[in-house]
């Protein structure tokens, strides 16, 4: 069973409890159909209705707890426990979004490990073939390599190719529920090449040639688009701070109550600064290539 994220509750409780939910499940995946696409793609080994249906357990679990929990504070505060009561009801939606996007992160997960592996396991494939290997076997020697999720793929098409099932069809049903666009573009390719009747060998050296091609062209925007950030990073974290903390101490010599408070505001500004590191950091990290 899938790890459900934000449930705090054994794994056989919720899996009992979610069979409350699932005719409301079927209702939700009947009408996101993108579901059953991502579902597919994250390789997870449960069925979409039954997730949502967790999903859902677990929010109710959740809604009650928070809810008691913030509920106690407030009241402990002499507070409005209706704000409580709103709080939790916040963030128990807040953790129902993250399940329910919980796929297409793990989608995500998998088509940058499979980017950044696959122009080392198709040069691998390609040495081996190059060196009398057969296709098979080429592809059982990359399947018990470290290349991630494309051994775990070519993998499953060698189990399927070993029950009988030809390695045109093997190949279509890993490819046909990869996510990574390079990986489906290099499959159908060697389909292709294995219909026709044409040298493997010879394909891979195609389809490796224009990955790389690919990949430089990815490097050139990505070192393009840095200069700006870089720029904008200076001004933002470093240029601002400078000119906002100089003008505050200088601003609380002659102004009173701001002198009491300079020191609040000195620390407002380091945590600006240290937010905006973190969201440079994230912004550049998903802005790196998918090849490399």
């Amino acid at each position: 069973m899938v790890k459900i994220p934000f449930s705090f509750y054994p794994e056989k409780f919720i899996d009992k409890f979610s069979n409350t939910f699932i005719t409301t499940g079927k209702k939700i995946v009947d009408k996101r159909k993108d579901l059953q696409l991502y579902f597919a793609q994250a390789d997870f080994k449960i069925k979409p209705e039954k997730y949502v249906a967790c999903s859902l357990a677990a929010t109710v679990l959740n809604l009650i707890i928070f809810c008691l929990v913030f509920v106690i504070l407030f009241k402990a505060g002499n507070s409005n426990i209706l704000f409580g009561v709103l709080i939790g009801v916040v963030v128990t939606l807040f953790m129902y979004m993250q399940q329910m996007n919980y796929p297409r992160l793990i989608i995500l997960k998998r088509t940058r490990n499979v980017d950044v592996n696959i122009l080392p396991s198709l040069r691998a494939l390609m040495v081996q073939l190059n060196a009398g290997v057969t296709f098979f076997n080429a592809l059982k020697n990359i399947s018990r390599s470290n290349y991630g999720v494309i051994s775990e793929e070519f993998q499953k098409a060698i189990n399927e190719m070993e029950a009988g099932v030809p390695a045109v069809e093997a190949l279509e049903k890993i490819s046909r529920n990869n996510p990574s666009i390079f990986f489906r573009r290099a499959i159908w390719q060697i389909i292709t090449g294995i219909q026709v009747g044409a040298d493997i060998s010879n394909v891979l050296k195609e389809i490796v040639n224009s990955l790389m091609q690919e990949q430089l062209t990815e490097i050139q925007a990505y070192g393009g688009s840095l200069s700006p950030l870089a720029m904008f990073y200076m001004i933002i974290t470093i240029i601002f701070p400078a000119l906002g903390i100089t003008f505050i101490v200088v601003l609380s010599i002659f102004v009173k109550a701001l002198g009491q408070n300079y020191k609040m505001l000195l620390y407002a500004i380091l945590g600006l600064v240290i937010l905006m590191q973190i969201v440079f950091l994230g912004l550049i990290k998903s802005r790196r290539p998918a090849l490399i």
